[in-house]
């Protein structure tokens, strides 16, 4: 769920995810584009849902970094 974005010390990067909410799908050490992809089940519940994701990079050059937050509404 997307949450109004919040600026941590030494971070010049704005968190947008409400961390009640938050899931990491995954994880690693990677050095090639990562891809991720979700189930949607069929349910009318389920319109109107936001759906917001962020990545995030930790490396000795650049520290900790995240992207732009993206949300898009489910229906």
């Amino acid at each position: 769920m997307p949450a109004a974005p919040q600026r941590l010390p030494g971070l010049p990067d704005a968190i947008v995810l409400r961390p009640s909410s938050a899931i990491v799908a995954r994880a690693g050490v990677l050095d090639a584009p990562l891809l991720a992809t979700y189930p949607v089940p069929v349910s009318s519940t389920l319109l109107g849902a936001h759906v917001t994701w962020q990545g995030a990079t930790l490396d000795a050059v650049g520290g900790l970094q995240v992207s732009n937050g993206v949300t898009y509404v489910h229906d």
